[in-house]
């Protein structure tokens, strides 16, 4: 998707005025349309395709957005339905890493020669986690947490936002984010105790 631009999308399939209104609308938004397809497929090119779709769905049943709301809730509830109505069933094998190129131990962590400047352990912990590590915790959380701890905690939505993406209660937000970063903290500290980083 970032190789493909809003514009080429759309060049020749619409009628001027109509594409000129969803690039200004879209424009802004797309670079975090993509991460947010990144952080839930796991995957560059699968990525690419549900950020596409979901911004051609979305170019689609522009006459549906109701001008005044939020344009950016819209849109992540077109990609998150999107991705559940296409992409969930896919499954796909974590990727394995080779023992060399884990982070390093626990003693390293705590060690007086840690110049990470973080004064919580956890902190440092986590900190030495890779991406690789955390997309394989998020992609073992179920699509109802995953996707609301994408939306708030990478995407930076509120809770309104989200609620207004998933068509939900904010309670419920509250809810699953609650479940979904307690779930992953769990995946993420079980990571570090089998890799003896703790």
């Amino acid at each position: 998707m970032e190789a493909t631009t809003l514009a080429k999308l759309f060049q020749r399939s619409a009628p001027t005025d109509r594409r000129a209104e969803f690039e200004r609308l879209a424009q802004p938004h797309q670079r975090e349309i993509f991460n947010a397809a990144l952080r839930m497929t796991g995957h560059r090119e699968d990525a690419e395709d549900l950020a596409q779709e979901a911004f051609v769905r979305a170019f689609t049943h522009l006459e549906q957005f109701e001008p005044g709301t939020n344009f950016r809730a819209w849109l992540f509830r077109i990609l998150v339905t999107t991705y559940i109505n296409q992409y969930r069933k896919k499954s796909r094998t974590p990727e394995m890493l080779a023992l060399e190129d884990l982070t390093p131990n626990a003693e390293y962590l705590m060690s007086a020669d840690n110049s990470n400047g973080l004064e919580n352990p956890e902190e440092a912990l986590l900190a030495t986690i890779t991406d690789d590590e955390v997309q394989s915790a998020l992609s073992s959380l179920s699509d109802e947490f995953r996707t609301v701890v994408i939306l708030s905690d990478l995407q930076e939505l509120s809770y309104q936002e989200i609620a207004d993406a998933l068509q939900i209660p904010i309670g419920t937000v509250r809810s699953r984010l609650s479940r979904g970063r307690s779930q992953l903290r769990r995946k993420l500290m079980r990571y570090a105790k089998e890799r003896r980083l703790i």
